[in-house]
């Protein structure tokens, strides 16, 4: 069964940031008409569209492709196996992220600002950074990021001129963890012995 744990250095990047650039699609038949158009997306007798991006492509690219690499390398080194179809897959996601420069002195102690922010709590979003992850590992660990149902993630702060990235743990498992079948009988919708069916009241 898949059990690998890897880190990928970096500063890591979030995925689902669009960004819309308009581009020409052409001359508006109406307007050659020389009749009153009234299109939306008609600007001076041009008719425009949106070419939709993500930000970063580039960048994004590499880090995913890092991180596919260190997955693959980690599971080749450990002798095992992609997971596959109807396997479920469990992953721990922990990333370091980059302070800001002013929340450093020179001589590597916090500033008032880095002290009053002890956590990441801006953009990117852990949700977006994880996306990335995930779509990586898919064709590395995981036929389909689907699989991966369920997730834990954080986010914390480089030390002063510390390692930026990201540590993961992926493991696949056939059974729930003990943490969601207490979150859900607490709320009451979850009885031991539904475990095996998998039911919910």
């Amino acid at each position: 069964m898949l059990d690998v744990r890897f880190t990928v250095e970096g500063t890591p990047l979030p995925k689902g940031n669009m960004s819309g650039f308009p581009i020409a699609r052409g001359l508006c038949a109406e307007c050659l008409k020389k009749q009153r158009c009234g299109k939306r997306n008609c600007f001076g007798g041009t008719i425009v569209g949106v070419s939709v991006t993500d930000q970063g492509d580039g960048a994004l690219k590499a880090w995913q492709q890092l991180i596919q690499v260190r997955a693959l390398s980690a599971r080749n080194a450990a002798g095992q196996r992609m997971v596959e179809r109807p396997n479920a897959v469990n992953v721990a996601l922990v990333f370091v992220m980059p302070r800001p420069a002013g929340h450093w002195t020179n001589s590597g102690t916090l500033t008032p600002a880095g002290r009053v922010r002890m956590h990441p709590t801006v953009k990117p979003d852990s949700d977006k950074l994880t996306r990335a992850v995930f779509d990586a590992l898919t064709a590395a660990l995981v036929e389909d990021d689907a699989m991966i149902t369920v997730s834990r993630v954080a986010m914390v702060h480089a030390g002063w001129r510390g390692w930026t990235g990201v540590s993961v743990h992926a493991r696949q498992f056939s059974s729930h963890d003990a943490w969601v079948e207490q979150q859900l009988g607490y709320h009451g919708v979850w009885k031991p012995a539904d475990h095996a069916q998998g039911a919910l009241l």
